[in-house]
């Protein structure tokens, strides 16, 4: 949907409310420069929407759908989107410090450019999901099912990843300093060679 088409969204929140209200959809809207703090909604669908520049500090979602949606140098700090699922879903720029999606599902979507500390992934799903030059320390992603997904010029430093299969990953461009895991997570991941020696320690391994 090119951006002529889409309908102008003058007010966020009340647009949520009545979609949660009348159980609509919320198709093809571009927000820009709105507001939602501290709002608690439930499922609802959005399609073909753009979120620019806006901010929904501490909302909290359950069982939402996000399709085609992109998120634009919005503050999504401390945002909470339990159980959702995120299909072809786009935050590009976005402030993402403390935002939590567990137990949620994505699927060709894609994080970049973001700064997201202590963000949660923690359970959920992520298929053919890319995360590109993002802020990541400390983050959540213990058990996760990783399928075709990829970091790229992350910083992943004190990150968890227990319980959650590395296979295939290759994590030569990342930051990973100080992982949490047991160390079985990491077999056939791809690493450097320095990336190892700080890796061997999950192997009982003393490097010298």
């Amino acid at each position: 949907m090119d951006a002529e088409e889409r309908i102008q969204g003058k007010d966020l929140e009340n647009v949520v409310r009545e979609a949660a209200r009348m159980e609509s959809n919320v198709d093809g809207y571009l927000f820009e420069n709105c507001r939602m703090e501290g709002l608690l909604f439930e499922n609802i669908e959005f399609h073909d929407c753009v979120l620019r520049n806006c901010r929904l500090p501490r909302c909290s979602a359950s069982n939402v759908y996000f399709c085609n949606t992109k998120f634009e140098e919005c503050d999504l700090s401390n945002l909470t989107l339990t159980g959702c699922c995120l299909r072809q879903t786009e935050f590009f720029r976005c402030k993402t410090v403390g935002a939590g999606f567990p137990e949620s599902a994505f699927d060709g979507s894609a994080f970049r450019d973001c700064s997201g500390k202590w963000m949660n992934f923690s359970g959920s799903k992520l298929k053919s999901t890319r995360f590109e030059r993002c802020g990541l320390p400390e983050a959540d992603f213990q058990e996760c099912e990783f399928r075709s997904a990829a970091f790229t010029d992350c910083d992943l430093k004190q990150s968890e990843f227990l319980h959650t299969r590395l296979k295939g990953m290759d994590l030569r461009s990342d930051e990973i300093e100080g992982i949490v895991l047991s160390g079985t997570e990491l077999r056939d991941a791809v690493v450097t060679p320095m990336q190892a020696c700080d890796l061997a320690r999950y192997l009982g391994l003393i490097v010298k």
